[in-house]
């Protein structure tokens, strides 16, 4: 009877052998003694194969250090993940960021990029994040002062925003231009330039302020109707000085490719300038979206407009040569000129400075800018850096006020490549100026035997 009684008691502890392995029907308790088990052992502490030799005793019974318990998890010792399969053990499913605790499959946003908590290896949870190229790099954030020679910013608008996103949503030119394909027009003889110029401060009231186009790749139409203005009110000695519309690009010059909010051709928008003329910001306000042309023949889109229409017009676009001193001479001589250059995710970035890219992502697309003077500075080591004075279109909390300096007479990713500018066409602008005084005044001063020339009201332009 005794030995009867020791036999199933002997059964009760050990329910399931085979092959002398003692396999649990449970995992190890929480009352387990503490190891080290395969730990513990001596060389090897793990075995390959099924070696039933490789065992720790635990519990009355023996746990097993082979990779043969792979197969059979059940026997394994409680530290066989750790020493013999380098997993860490998992104490707690899901991950942790800044304290807080996150579940398996929880995300959470990390600049530009979205990270999950995944399992990533048998007892291990982990973020896996996308791998997008942000706008705002923490990394070179508190580097570009020192290494590159320009201080950079971290501007709320562009966090978590990607490259992408930006070219999108704030660049707009698209990448094939036919401005490197036009002639020449003008070549200037190399005639005594200052060493610093800024058409601000040569003609103080009559170059137009930084805009934001905001969330819309419309710098095509922003450089364009600004250096029309520009240009408008220089040559006419401050008759025309008048804001232009850039929505009126935005929603109108939507032909032969123009995609509005998601870019253009500043080519493209200098003829149409030519043709049909451009009206007012008074008239047309910007919108920051494609909407419908609203381009009437008497009245404005803007109903509360405290003026009438007034439509102003250019000659058509001309290319300025690619040659530092030629760029020079024509802002010089006639006002701020178009350009427009490849973008860097690092440029998005840029406080002040002389910029040049630091080997961040570069894309195809171009942004569209005013050049306005030029100027040089000279380094800690005593060598010169020349740079360009350029207004964006990102609004006056962006760069130096909404203006940047970038390298000059490098074609720096490729700014002095497609420069364009134009003249005003006065006679067409004025003569059908709504001011008797302006248009008046405005004639006599063209012609030069100063007398007054009535001209009749031109027929309207073709419709492109």
């Amino acid at each position: 009877m005794l030995a009867l009684l020791s036999s199933l008691l002997l059964w009760s502890v050990f329910p399931f052998c085979s092959g002398g392995r003692y396999r649990r029907s449970a995992e190890w308790g929480a009352d387990l003694a503490p190891g080290p088990y395969c730990a513990s052992r001596g060389q090897p502490q793990c075995c390959t194969g099924r070696d039933d030799k490789c065992s720790v005793e635990v519990l009355g019974s023996l746990c097993y250090c082979d990779s043969f318990c792979t197969r059979t998890a059940e026997d394994c010792c409680p530290d066989y993940d750790v020493t013999c399969m380098g997993i860490a053990p998992v104490t707690k499913a899901g991950c942790r960021f800044n304290d807080h605790e996150y579940k398996p499959g929880e995300t959470l946003r990390e600049n530009c990029n979205v990270c999950t908590c995944k399992l990533v290896q048998p007892g291990r949870y982990d973020w896996m994040c996308s791998k997008n190229t942000c706008l705002i790099d923490s990394d070179r954030l508190n580097q570009s002062a020192e290494v590159f020679g320009w201080k950079t910013a971290n501007y709320t608008r562009f966090w978590n925003l990607t490259f992408t996103q930006g070219i999108n949503e704030h660049v707009g030119i698209e990448t094939e231009s036919r401005a490197k394909n036009m002639s020449s027009l003008h070549s200037y003889s190399r005639d005594q330039l200052p060493i610093h110029f800024d058409a601000r401060i040569n003609w103080t009231s009559w170059i137009h302020p930084v805009r934001d186009q905001k969330n819309c790749a419309s710098s095509w139409a922003f450089s364009t109707v600004d250096v029309a203005a520009d240009r408008l009110a220089i040559e006419s000695e401050g008759l025309l000085t008048n804001q232009l519309s850039p929505q009126h690009l935005v929603s109108c010059n939507t032909g032969r490719g123009q995609r509005g909010c998601r870019g253009g051709s500043t080519e493209k928008a200098w003829w149409f300038v030519k043709r049909r003329g451009i009206i007012t910001e008074e008239c047309y306000p910007y919108t920051a979206s494609d909407g419908e042309c609203l381009d009437g023949e008497t009245t404005c889109p803007n109903a509360n407009s405290s003026t009438a229409k007034i439509v102003l017009y250019v000659t058509p676009p001309y290319r300025v040569r690619q040659d530092e001193e030629d760029i020079k001479a024509e802002i010089y001589r006639n006002g701020p000129v178009q350009a427009t250059f490849r973008v860097s995710s690092d440029f998005f970035m840029y406080r002040s400075g002389v910029y040049r890219h630091t080997g961040a992502d570069l894309g195809e697309s171009r942004l569209s800018v005013r050049i306005i003077g030029w100027g040089e500075r000279t380094n800690k080591k005593g060598k010169k850096r020349k740079y360009w004075i350029c207004l964006n279109s990102w609004g006056t909390k962006w760069g130096e006020k909404g203006a940047f300096r970038i390298v000059r007479g490098e074609n720096h990713l490729g700014i002095e490549e497609n420069v364009l500018a134009v003249h005003a066409d006065l006679i067409r602008s004025l003569s059908i100026h709504p001011s008797d005084r302006i248009r008046d005044q405005g004639l006599i001063n063209i012609y030069t035997n100063k007398q007054i020339v009535v001209i009749k009201r031109p027929r309207p332009t073709e419709q492109p």
